[in-house]
């Protein structure tokens, strides 16, 4: 009986000792086989070859990105221009500016050194009213001295207001014919006033006013 039992423990050992050297075997192999330089080389030239072929990939999809992108921006650019109409400028055409002229009286002499009202050069105007904020007046006279020898003054006078016209007063001098002088532009008071001319003479020679008006561009 002892005897039975201990020939079934050596036969068991011995297989037990049988599958560990079997298997020690295929593990040295393996190693073995892995350990051959050209598997080494072969081993990094895949891996090598994995990472390239990954980085390769993710540098394509970086660079198809930004194509999409800028195709998106340049088809929202063309939509914005083609949605835009063009703005066409057509220059406005200037108003012509009209003309008015107000006679102010006929021909009057005198031969005093003060201001002497011209009879018949009377005028009511409203500037503002009549021909707007804007108008551009200026006034002209005819004037003369008689034989050429002195000075004549004329100017407007508001007498509503009671006040000359400032920038309005015009002379000559010795001249016996009767010469045009003109104004620059003047401003009148805002309201329907009335306007009168003015004459005198400097040294009391006759001096004569032929006429005037006042004209006025609105």
């Amino acid at each position: 009986m002892r005897e039975t039992i201990f020939k079934f423990f050596v036969v068991t050992a011995l297989a037990v000792l049988a599958v560990s050297v079997f298997l020690l075997y295929q593990e040295t192999k393996n190693l073995q086989s892995l350990s051959k330089p050209e598997d080494i080389v072969n081993q990094k030239a895949v891996d090598a070859f994995e990472e390239n072929l990954e980085s390769d990939t993710q540098e394509s999809s970086d660079i198809q990105a930004q194509l999409d992108a800028l195709k998106a921006y340049f088809d929202q650019a063309l939509a914005t221009v083609s949605a835009t109409k063009p703005t066409v400028s057509i220059p406005s055409q200037k108003q012509e500016l009209q003309t008015t002229y107000i006679p102010l009286g006929t021909t009057f002499k005198t031969s005093s050194t003060n201001w002497v009202d011209v009879t018949d050069s009377g005028a009511y105007i409203d500037i503002e009213n009549d021909y707007g904020q804007n108008a551009y007046i200026e006034w002209e006279a005819y004037l003369s001295v008689a034989h050429g020898n002195g000075q004549v003054f004329a100017r407007l006078w508001d007498d509503t207001n009671k006040i000359a016209v400032a920038g309005s007063e015009l002379t000559s001098i010795n001249n016996s014919t009767a010469k045009l002088v003109i104004s620059p532009r003047i401003y009148l008071w805002r309201g329907r006033n009335l306007y009168k001319v003015q004459i005198k003479s400097l040294n009391g020679f006759e001096v004569t006013y032929s006429s005037g008006r006042m004209k006025i561009s609105y």
